[in-house]
């Protein structure tokens, strides 16, 4: 199935502290805020365990706006 920590239902509406990890939470707003504080894409490399195993992601996090941003995550 794929990598997602929770179902997406689960997911939905939900701060990214209240689906992850604290310190992963933590990277991912960090680099969210980086990202749209300098108009530029960031990328992140973090391990999650999901489903009973460790996932290694690699994370782009691209500005589309002002206040929002598209954040890719892949397998690595």
């Amino acid at each position: 199935g794929p990598n997602l920590v929770q179902s997406v239902h689960e997911m939905v509406g939900k701060t990214l502290h209240e689906t992850l990890p604290l310190p992963i939470a933590d990277l991912i707003l960090s680099g969210i805020h980086a990202s749209l504080s300098n108009r530029q894409a960031v990328e992140l490399e973090y391990s999650l365990t999901i489903q009973n195993r460790l996932v290694w992601l690699s994370a782009r996090i691209s500005p589309l706006s002002e206040k929002t941003v598209l954040l890719v995550a892949r397998d690595i």
